[in-house]
């Protein structure tokens, strides 16, 4: 478990194949990612599509595509982009403002 400091709220946003069975998957990822960082904000969205897609995006930046790589992440790929977000980035615009 990593403990960071306080910093501004970061958006986990994990989209998948509701017909490909992978709602247990995201929601699971979206629970290890909670595990592995007690105490931080994390705001999770986990979205039904279509395709045979698992998409994960942190901090509104894509960081996993199973179209691009064959394959459903590992949660430890996950936890490296969820850390930098966390730690090393300035917190993003304020909602409803700059470009995604």
């Amino acid at each position: 478990t990593r403990r960071t400091p306080a910093r501004s709220e970061t958006k986990l946003a994990i989209e998948y194949c509701e017909l490909g069975n992978y709602e247990r998957v995201a929601r699971g990822l979206v629970e290890a990612v909670r595990g592995e960082f007690l105490g931080s904000r994390i705001a999770a969205e986990v979205r039904p599509a279509s395709g045979g897609v698992f998409e994960v995006a942190v901090g509104g930046k894509l960081v996993f595509s199973k179209k691009a790589t064959a394959r459903l992440p590992e949660p430890e790929e996950i936890f490296y982009h969820v850390q930098a977000s966390l730690c090393c980035h300035p917190p993003g615009p304020p909602e409803g403002g700059g470009s995604v």
